[in-house]
C-alpha cells in the first residue's frame, strides 16, 4: 500500500513538472511573440541608406614628393672671373656643349679671352645662379639643367614603410582633379640614419608636370577594380563580429557582414549583402533586428 502511494506522488510530480515547463515554453513564446508585435507596431526610426554597389578600392601607403628630371646638371666654371655675358635664360632648351655663359678672366695688365662655359647635358635652363658682373670662381654655381626627356617623382618614405614597397608597384599621382597612373621606378636599399627614410623614385610618363613640381601620390599595395563595398558608418561590430542592416519594405534586418578591404570611408563586403540592397548608414547603431524605418538618400 506504501510503495503505490510513494508511485502515485512520483507521477503527480512529473505530471507537474511537464506542465510547468510547458506553461513556462508557452509564455516564452508568447513573450518573444509580443515582443516582435511591439516592435513591428513602434514608430519608424528615421535613416539613411545607401545601395550597395562596386567600387574600386585599395591598400595605398600615400607620398608627397618633387618632380626632377632624370638627370641634372648643376654647372660651375672652371676658373675665376666675373661674368661678361649670360647666353641663356631660364626655360631655354640647350644641347650638351653648348654655351651658356662667358666668364672675363682678365686681370689688371693681363687680358685672356673669355672663358667658355657649357653645358654637360642636354635639357632645360631650369636656374640661372648669377648675373652678368658678379664674381664667380669654380665652387660658385652659375646654372642648373635638367634633362626633362624623362621625369620622376622623388620622395622620402619612412623606413617602416620600406619593406613594403617593391619597383613595379603601382602608383596613382593626382594632380588637380585628374589621376594618373605610373609605376614605382626604385626603392632605396639604405635608410637615412639622421632622418629614418629611404627615397623612392616614380617613373612619370607624359603628364603636365614639371621640374619642381610638389605632387601627392599613392603607392598601390593592393586592390581590387569591381568589390562590393559600403561605407564604414554602416558596420556594426558585437565582440569581433560585424553586421549591417539590410532594409525591405521599410524594416531593417541585421545581417552578419564578412568584411575585407579597406579604403578611405569604404568596407569591401565579401560576403552577406548583395548588389542593390539598401543598407543602413546613419542610424544604425540604434537599431534592432525588425525595427520600421524611414529612409532618406544619403
Amino acid at each position: 500500500m506504501m510503495l503505490r502511494r510513494k508511485k502515485l506522488v512520483v507521477a503527480s510530480l512529473m505530471v507537474a513538472a511537464i506542465v510547468a515547463a510547458s506553461f513556462g515554453g508557452c509564455k516564452g513564446s508568447r513573450k518573444t511573440e509580443t515582443s516582435k508585435k511591439e516592435l513591428a507596431e513602434s514608430p519608424r526610426l528615421l535613416v539613411k541608406a545607401v545601395q550597395v554597389k562596386p567600387h574600386y578600392l585599395a591598400k595605398r601607403l600615400r607620398y608627397y614628393g618633387v618632380v626632377s628630371g632624370s638627370r641634372e646638371a648643376i654647372i660651375y666654371p672652371e676658373a675665376m672671373g666675373k661674368i661678361e655675358k649670360i647666353l641663356v635664360s631660364e626655360g631655354d632648351y640647350v644641347k650638351k656643349d653648348q654655351v651658356i655663359a662667358l666668364v672675363d678672366r682678365s686681370i689688371p695688365g693681363l687680358d685672356y679671352p673669355p672663358l667658355k662655359v657649357k653645358s654637360p647635358i642636354s635639357g632645360i635652363v631650369s636656374f640661372i645662379y648669377v648675373k652678368p658682373g658678379q664674381s664667380v670662381a669654380p665652387q660658385v654655381p652659375i646654372a642648373s639643367v635638367v634633362d626633362t626627356s624623362t621625369l620622376e617623382i622623388r620622395a622620402d618614405a619612412p623606413q617602416s614603410d620600406l619593406p613594403k614597397l617593391k619597383p613595379g608597384l603601382p602608383v596613382l599621382i593626382y594632380w588637380e582633379s585628374d589621376t594618373f597612373r605610373a609605376k614605382l621606378k626604385s626603392v632605396s636599399p639604405a635608410v637615412d640614419p639622421i632622418r629614418k627614410t629611404g627615397e623612392i623614385k616614380v617613373k612619370l610618363r607624359k603628364a603636365p608636370f614639371k621640374p619642381g613640381m610638389l605632387v601627392k601620390f599613392d603607392v598601390v599595395l593592393e586592390e581590387t577594380q569591381n568589390a562590393l563595398a559600403v561605407p564604414l558608418s554602416a558596420i556594426v561590430s558585437e565582440d569581433g563580429t560585424h553586421f549591417v542592416f539590410v532594409v525591405e519594405n521599410d524594416v531593417a534586418h541585421k545581417r552578419q557582414v564578412e568584411l575585407g578591404l579597406e579604403d578611405d570611408d569604404l568596407v569591401e563586403v565579401k560576403s552577406g549583402l548583395n548588389e542593390g540592397e539598401l543598407v543602413v548608414v546613419e542610424g544604425a547603431s540604434g537599431l534592432s533586428d525588425g525595427q520600421p524605418v524611414e529612409v532618406t538618400k544619403w
